[in-house]
C-alpha cells in the first residue's frame, strides 16, 4: 500500500509502497531515493535531494548508486547486476549461492571467551552459513554497522545504534532477511562474500 516517508536529509514526503502492521505503523518501504528537490537561494538552481534509501556501493569508489544502475554516478565504472553475480558464483566450485528461508540471531563466545554476535542464515534444507561481529568498541561497531546493519535495515532512513548482541536480539524487528547470500569456501567454513537484496 502507499506510505509516506520522510527523508532525514531534506524532509521532503516521499510516497512509496510499503507495508503497515495492525495498528497502521510503517513495518517496511521499497522506496530507493528521495524525490525531493531544493531550489538554490542564490541562483535558483533547483538540485534533487541525493539521499538514498536504498543503494548498491561502487567497490572501486565506495559511491552509493541506484540498485539498478549499471555504471557508477561516481567514477563511471561498470556496476555488476544481480543476476550477473548470481550466475557467475553459481558457476564456481569453491563458491556457494543461498537462498535463505530463515535467519536466526545469538549471543555466542569464541574460543578465549569474547562476546559475539552470531547470524545463521537457513535454507529450506536447514543448511546454513553464518556470519560473526564483535561489538567491543568503536571499530567493531562501525564494521558491524557498514557490513551488516546498514544493509539489513527495513527502514533506513531511521538509523539504529545497536552497540551489543543483546541490543541487536531485543531490535530484530527492524532487520530484513536477504534474498540470497553468496560465500566463498575457505578452509573449513563458508565466508560470506555477498548479500542481494529485493
Amino acid at each position: 500500500m502507499p506510505v509516506q516517508v520522510e527523508c532525514p536529509l531534506c524532509g521532503f514526503a516521499n510516497e512509496f509502497w510499503g507495508l503497515v502492521d495492525d495498528e497502521g505503523t510503517l513495518v517496511e518501504h521499497f522506496g530507493r531515493k528521495c524525490r525531493g528537490a531544493a531550489e538554490d537561494a542564490a541562483t535558483g538552481e533547483v538540485a534533487p535531494c541525493t539521499f538514498r534509501f536504498r543503494f548498491k556501493t561502487c567497490d572501486a569508489c565506495g559511491a552509493e548508486n541506484d540498485i539498478a544502475a549499471r555504471a557508477c554516478e561516481g567514477c563511471g565504472r561498470v556496476l555488476v547486476d544481480n543476476d550477473k553475480k548470481l550466475r557467475e558464483a553459481m558457476q564456481l566450485k569453491d563458491a556457494h549461492v543461498m537462498r535463505p528461508d530463515s535467519m536466526l540471531f545469538d549471543k555466542t563466545f569464541d574460543k578465549k571467551g569474547n562476546e559475539r554476535l552470531e547470524i545463521r542464515y537457513y535454507d529450506a534444507d536447514g543448511e546454513f552459513i553464518r556470519e560473526f561481529f564483535y561489538l567491543g568498541g568503536p571499530s567493531d561497531e562501525r564494521a558491524f554497522h557498514y557490513n551488516f546493519l546498514r544493509l539489513h535495515l527495513r527502514l533506513p532512513e531511521r538509523p539504529v545504534k545497536l552497540t551489543t548482541p543483546d541490543e541487536v536480539l531485543a531490535n530484530l524487528h527492524l532487520l530484513r532477511m536477504p534474498l540470497y547470500v553468496i560465500a566463498r569456501k575457505k578452509t573449513h567454513y563458508w565466508q560470506i562474500r555477498e548479500k542481494i537484496f529485493e
